[in-house]
């Protein structure tokens, strides 16, 4: 199926809404492979930080490390932000979470938007919403999906990452407006990273406070990839899970896949 390019979007002019979000580029799409596979290209063809694009559907839509994210048509805000290439890659999605848990809080008032290190975002226990961050260039890809009104059937979710899925509108209760929740989204995140954007060591105290506020890992046992089995003990400042091993060794997981141990686990220590 080819990409189909929308002048109206979400019932608004595209026009309108990039001058409203105040982004250089805005491409909306009624179906496209793949958001981030779009904003890719348009960082090869020189394009400037905030471009965004948006889809109603996704049919290649991806996840972290190749896996499949299903985009069903409207039932989400699947959107990817260009942002500058000088930004440390590791941190980037921490703080693209946490811009868009910012901005769903903002849309349905009274919840809690929680971080699954690395990229998970959740609500009650249950998925809302993923980041995927991909090199592009000068540029870095923030690609951005949320469950707005609707969700892929659970026991797919459950053989990708564990997590069944929860429409944000569920929470709300009421009909939620995609074009309002990417406009925040945008807000969110250039008041995150700002209008200029410079290379940074790490993250700073007040991000690092706001993560450990809302890390759901944080003092569970879980299994990771890199190292076993161990006990979270937060996130450090360049994005890094800090880890509590049995022996009260602590070590830094900069990758792989994390879940949480339930049963029979080895007794380990709070760090």
């Amino acid at each position: 199926m080819s990409d189909v390019l929308l002048d109206w979007w979400d019932g608004h002019e595209v026009a309108a809404l990039r001058q409203t979000w105040s982004v250089p580029t805005l491409e909306a799409y009624r179906r496209i492979g793949s958001t981030n596979d779009r904003a890719r290209e348009l960082a090869s063809e020189g394009g400037s930080v905030w471009s965004t694009v948006v889809a109603d559907e996704q049919t290649r839509g991806r996840g972290r490390r190749g896996t499949t994210w299903i985009s069903e048509p409207g039932a989400g805000l699947w959107m990817s932000v260009l942002l500058d290439g000088g930004l440390p890659p590791t941190t980037v999605p921490l703080e693209v979470g946490l811009a868009c848990a910012e901005a769903m809080e903002e849309v349905v008032e009274g919840i809690e938007v929680g971080i699954k290190w690395p990229n998970d975002l959740l609500l009650d226990g249950a998925k809302v919403g993923g980041i995927l961050c991909e090199a592009a260039g000068r540029r870095i890809v923030a690609g951005i999906g949320i469950n707005v009104a609707g969700a892929p059937d659970p026991s797919v979710v459950a053989k990708a990452d564990g997590l069944p899925p929860l429409p944000l509108q569920v929470a709300s209760g009421k009909s939620l407006l995609r074009s309002r929740l990417a406009d925040l989204v945008v807000q969110r995140l250039r008041s995150r990273f700002g209008d200029t954007l410079v290379d940074r060591q790490g993250l700073d105290a007040a991000t690092l406070e706001d993560l450990q506020r809302r890390d759901v890992l944080l003092g569970e046992v879980i299994e990771t990839e890199q190292a076993g089995v161990g006990r979270a003990a937060g996130i450090d400042a360049s994005g890094a899970l800090r880890l509590v091993t049995s022996d009260r060794t602590e070590l830094r997981i900069v990758s792989g896949s994390v879940r949480r141990v339930s049963g029979g686990v080895p007794d380990i220590g709070r760090a």
